[in-house]
């Protein structure tokens, strides 16, 4: 897809930025500069408050507004801001030697159309899944957030939350950080390296990311509040933010890609054929929290690739499988079935984003494109090359 705007502002300093990346050896002290330049600047009373003073009131309402404000926002200035991390996270990859592709999952790929026409639509479920946080915190809400004092000193130090907040016993399990982390907005982007290369792949996309100060959101939860609230002020005003959302990275090599995708339509024919077994292909990338890791369940490809699995930018051999796929996958069942396969492996929540009318829509429409019913394709190119 051609943005000129998008690009034009864009383009400039990334590649400044970039080139720091060329060279065997990145210049850190003025990334380090370019990071302390987007660090909070706290007064005296935001930083005894940030310490000590956060009630579970304050923090829940924060959280949930700003996802809402996010969720309910259908301005193109919202879609420039989405289209703006896929071109940087291309644009990353393609200085990345040994990177051959990238793809997106999850949020908000699920919900858009195969040329972006008409933006964004709420989701229902999400708004009820935020709601949900005020309810969980109600009997609480006077009392202190003490999460918040912990990750003021110790953030930086920690290792992945689930290993230091999920024991805690000093906050209940719904009001954790990662519970409350987890109603804001976030994109899930893929890389697919090059056999053999996970390792240097990983720490140059790991440099990239810092020059943009792009991050998970398990680095710094008050930090990722904080900046979200901003990107959400800043999207109410038609501003695209200078700063990013939070960011699940993985990592793939492409043999292994390659292997699952001819895989999915053996996978359904023989769910197809047992009659009420469940469609599991698992697929555990190398995935970014604190540090690059490798989480202790796989996902279920399945459940990905019917549902959101977007290619943003690939090589021939992986754009003709894939497409190949599809149309194979798209030929050997009905819409209703791909639906009913797509219900029958996803989480309760899932199922419920099901119920919204634009989602089925998308669907419907992405599987008719696959089947070749009509001469439009579900593809988008995002790839500026």
């Amino acid at each position: 897809m051609e943005d000129n705007k998008l690009e034009n502002g864009l383009k400039g300093d990334m590649d400044k930025n970039l080139e720091q990346g060329n060279g065997e050896k990145i210049d850190m002290e003025t990334t380090q500069e370019q990071e302390n330049g987007l660090k909070w600047e706290r007064t005296p009373e935001q930083e005894n408050q940030e310490t000590n003073r956060i009630s579970i009131d304050d923090i829940t309402k924060e959280v949930v507004d700003a996802s809402n404000s996010i969720e309910n926002n259908n301005s193109t200035t919202r879609m420039e801001f989405f289209l703006k991390h896929i071109f940087v996270w291309n644009e990353i990859n393609r200085h990345s030697k040994h990177s051959v592709g990238t793809f997106g999952t999850g949020y908000p790929f699920y919900s858009l159309k195969y040329n972006l026409e008409d933006g964004f639509s709420p989701i229902e479920e999400q708004i009820r899944y935020d709601n949900e946080l005020l309810e969980q915190a109600k009997d609480q809400k006077d009392k202190e957030w003490t999460c918040a004092a912990c990750l003021y000193k110790n953030a930086e130090l920690m290792p992945d939350l689930k290993q230091i907040c999920k024991p805690c016993p000093n906050m209940i399990n719904e009001l954790k950080p990662r519970k409350i982390i987890n109603r804001l907005p976030d994109l899930d982007f893929w890389a697919i390296c090059e056999d053999g290369k996970l390792e240097e792949t990983s720490n140059e996309i790991l440099k990239y990311m810092k020059i943009f100060n792009m991050d998970s959101s398990d680095n710094n939860p008050l930090r990722t509040i904080r900046d979200v609230r901003e990107i959400a002020d800043d999207l109410e005003n038609h501003k695209v933010p200078n700063r990013y959302l939070p960011m699940d990275v993985h990592i793939i090599e492409k043999s292994k890609l390659k292997q699952l995708i001819k895989q999915v339509p053996e996978v359904l024919m023989e769910t197809k054929k047992s009659n009420g077994s469940i469609a599991y292909l698992p697929i555990h990338p190398l995935s970014y929290r604190k540090n690059w890791q490798y989480d202790d369940t796989a996902y279920n490809f399945i459940f990905d690739y019917l549902f959101s699995f977007t290619v943003l930018s690939a090589d021939k051999e992986l754009v003709d499988l894939n497409r190949e796929t599809k149309k194979k996958v798209a030929n050997n069942f009905t819409n209703e079935e791909l639906i009913d396969i797509i219900k029958s492996v996803a989480s309760e929540g899932q199922r419920r984003r099901m119920n919204n009318e634009r989602i089925m829509e998308v669907l419907n429409k992405k599987f008719d494109l696959w089947r070749g019913k009509q001469k439009k394709t579900d593809e988008v190119s995002f790839d500026k090359d």
